[in-house]
């Protein structure tokens, strides 16, 4: 079941950032040709990066970090804008949620340095000891 939920969680993430790729070129074009005033200001950023606007790209995450773009009352600026900005922030938390969950483990996860795995499986008087476990046979 786990490989199930693994490729759902991964085609999930495959469509999510296909997303978006999508919003932020369509970003990026109409705040080219719709708003070049703003765009002059971001360092006239391109999705992969100029090496002439070192930054632009950064820039451009900012400006959509702070939901600046809501100020440009352009409605498909909004859709845009919102895709990628709801995209950082889900980022965001993704990552902090790993970083919190590989740095301080389950409690019965994965053995510590001073707990074998054999041990930390075992309890007292269950079923468990009944059975051959994998730290017995290996």
């Amino acid at each position: 079941m786990s490989d199930i939920a693994f490729k759902i969680w991964g085609l999930g993430i495959l469509v999510g950032v296909l997303v978006l790729l999508w919003a932020q070129g369509q970003f990026m074009a109409r705040l080219r040709y719709r708003h070049p005033a703003v765009w002059r200001r971001l360092g006239q950023p391109t999705p992969l990066g100029q090496p002439s606007q070192p930054g632009g790209l950064f820039r451009l995450q900012g400006y959509i970090a702070r939901a600046e773009y809501e100020e440009l009352q352009d409605p498909k600026m909004q859709l845009y804008g919102d895709i990628q900005h709801y995209w950082l922030v889900a980022l965001f938390l993704w990552v902090a949620a790993g970083i919190v969950f590989v740095g301080f483990p389950l409690k019965g996860g994965s053995a510590g340095p001073g707990r074998p795995a054999c041990e930390a499986s075992r309890t007292s008087g269950s079923a468990l000891e009944l059975s051959v476990s994998a730290c017995e046979l290996g």
